[in-house]
């Protein structure tokens, strides 16, 4: 091509492709015609190019192996492409008639300026992701995170890069990583756990692989995510999973209690932080809310448990609900013993007021309160009662009016298998007659 010629039809530099030693057979190709450039000054195929002084139909067929398209333009140019610009349309077969560089005694034609002969691939079949990967398991397209890599341990790039080779790598490291994803068809990012960003429509991950144009490799800040071990719902003791729900930002299914966030969140770091409550939710990845119930009917807001679907920021093998999808947790119900340090008797849950208290005389307060400890407390009394989580009463007289059982339900602050009451209700035991 002349330096004319590259002024003319306005190319970037290309790497010359030396003549091909025997052309790739073209019976899966057939000719669509000659095809206009988009007049909006855009290539019809964009993805892979070149040129040669020995250009011709089989020499470009076996550049853009792979590929659906390929096109011929100005005599030495081979593009390719998956599909056609928006804009590229078909004009008569006559205007493509500049001779193919490479073609004998100019029976070939190899486009124009502006136009091209244009081949398509019948047996083309359009990129996927893989169900497997190795032993990795697709879960799905991902964004890049906001404020970092979503995968944020160890990344390279290869031109052999393939869902599967990428596996590899972050399984063969010594932190045996969960989590190996693929980007801009020739990235690979391995990580313990999914950190920021959010699952995206299929559709957005649409680069083929460069080390398999058959698979997909995810996209600019798109990864295809793969999982050794896919994430499930964690068990956390003393507490029932209640299932995937649905949560809103202005109202939240948690309100009334503290609520925390951290890229280090667990189920098991949630309930920690929210022991003094009956519930617990953790949402998307690394958010935690505490409340003593919920703001609507949780069969109400049930979401499909495939809705809650990250990996918790501080364990990827755990579940931590997704975007306003939250993983509700409820404690297990407690039912205090009968005796308490083999002298005590549950006597009832009654109602207990300031004004008059029901067991008077003598009151502790304690962060560490259990039934154990005030009944230690109130060694020298008939009766002692636990009121409020941590306070502890004592005395020789009850006063105090029955209230229903479930009245008593706020947990002991030093022990959350064991009920202490509730604001204005006591737990009382009697001490036992010695046989």
């Amino acid at each position: 091509m002349s330096f004319l010629t590259i002024k003319q039809v306005g190319l970037l530099a290309m790497p010359l492709l030396a003549p091909a030693v025997s052309a790739l057979a073209l019976s899966s190709w057939t000719h669509e015609g000659c095809h206009h450039e988009p007049l909006s000054h855009v290539r019809a195929l964009k993805d892979k190019s070149t040129s040669s002084s020995g250009m011709c139909a089989g020499t470009c067929a076996n550049f853009c192996a792979g590929y659906k398209y390929f096109g011929l333009e100005y005599g030495s140019e081979c593009w390719c492409g998956n599909e056609l610009t928006g804009g590229t349309f078909k004009v008569a077969d006559n205007e493509c008639n500049m001779p193919c560089s490479g073609g004998s005694g100019g029976a070939e034609t190899c486009g124009a300026g502006d136009r091209l002969d244009m081949y398509v691939d019948n047996t083309w079949q359009a990129p996927s992701s893989p169900a497997e990967a190795g032993t990795y398991k697709h879960m799905g397209c991902h964004t890049e995170g906001e404020s970092g890599r979503a995968l944020n341990r160890i990344g390279f790039a290869s031109d052999t890069n393939t869902p599967e080779s990428c596996a590899l790598a972050c399984a063969a490291q010594p932190e045996h990583y969960n989590y190996a994803g693929v980007e801009w068809g020739k990235e690979c990012f391995c990580a313990e756990t999914i950190r920021g960003g959010d699952w995206a429509p299929a559709s957005e991950c649409s680069k083929p692989c460069t080390g398999n144009r058959k698979q997909l490799c995810g996209e600019g800040g798109r990864l295809n995510i793969y999982a050794a071990v896919l994430p499930s719902v964690a068990a956390v003791p003393r507490y029932t999973h209640q299932g995937c729900k649905v949560d809103a930002q202005h109202y939240r299914l948690l309100e009334f209690g503290p609520r925390t966030a951290a890229d280090d969140m667990t189920a098991s770091k949630c309930a920690s932080f929210c022991s003094a409550f009956d519930y617990f939710g953790v949402e998307f990845g690394r958010e935690c809310f505490c409340s003593d119930a919920p703001t609507s009917d949780l069969a109400q807001v049930a979401a499909p448990e495939t809705d809650c679907s990250f990996p918790c920021a501080g364990d990827g093998l755990a579940l931590c609900g997704a975007k306003s999808r939250v993983n509700v947790y409820k404690k297990k119900a407690v039912v205090n013993p009968a005796t308490v340090a083999g002298k005590w008797t549950y006597l009832e849950c009654g109602v207990d007021v300031v004004s008059g208290r029901a067991l008077g005389q003598a009151v502790f307060h304690d962060a560490a309160m259990d039934l154990e400890l005030c009944a230690h407390k109130c060694e020298d009394f008939a009766y002692f009662g636990v009121e409020f989580g941590k306070e502890c009463f004592c005395g020789n007289t009850y006063t105090g009016t029955t209230a229903p059982a479930s009245d008593c339900n706020k947990r002991c602050v030093g022990n959350d298998d064991q009920l202490c009451g509730a604001p204005d209700r006591i737990s009382v035991y009697k001490k036992t007659p010695p046989a």
